[in-house]
């Protein structure tokens, strides 16, 4: 029995995960109301979290309480598909952890700068600055540096394909 779990920040996540849910006929909770009932009924833990300045946040906490539980992990970040950036973020969050119970995907998701508030907009703009410097920008980049002009947003069922085909037919 499976069950998708999840922290969105701008709903990017959010949707992935119900979208998987459907698509399993299982039930897709936020990360802040996983009690340890719901880890003991289920084999199979599907976990979606935004990745932010290249941490996926809550995935330290999954890893803690669902040690003994087949984990689906699945990052949404602002991007675009990139194996370079999935690397990044496999090297950044993951380097030291038991991968013997865990599967990792990604699933673009997208920017809108104009949320970004408090503390964080004076990082987005030093980088937005160190970024428009370079001369070799990666796709990645670029995509940010879009981010600052009109939100994006890549947020599509069909990013789910591999996710579903890794689980089998059977929901």
């Amino acid at each position: 029995m499976e069950l998708v779990v999840y922290r969105s920040k701008y709903g990017h996540t959010k949707q992935y995960a119900e979208w998987l849910a459907s698509a399993r006929n299982c039930e897709a909770i936020p990360l802040k109301k996983l009690s340890k009932q719901h880890i003991e009924r289920h084999d199979t833990i599907i976990f979606g979290t935004g990745v932010y300045i290249g941490k996926m946040k809550g995935l330290k906490k999954i890893l803690r309480r669902c040690k003994t539980k087949t984990l689906v992990v699945f990052a949404c970040g602002g991007s675009i598909k990139d194996p370079a950036h999935e690397a990044i973020i496999v090297r950044q969050n993951l380097h030291g952890v038991d991968h013997s119970n865990l599967t990792f995907f990604y699933v673009p998701g997208g920017i809108d700068l104009s949320k970004v508030k408090g503390p964080m907009r004076p990082f987005m703009n030093i980088a937005k600055w160190m970024i428009s410097k370079k001369k070799n920008k990666s796709k990645d980049e670029i995509e940010f540096l879009k981010g600052f002009e009109a939100p994006t947003y890549y947020v599509s069922e069909e990013h789910l394909e591999p996710i579903l085909k890794f689980l089998g037919d059977n929901p």
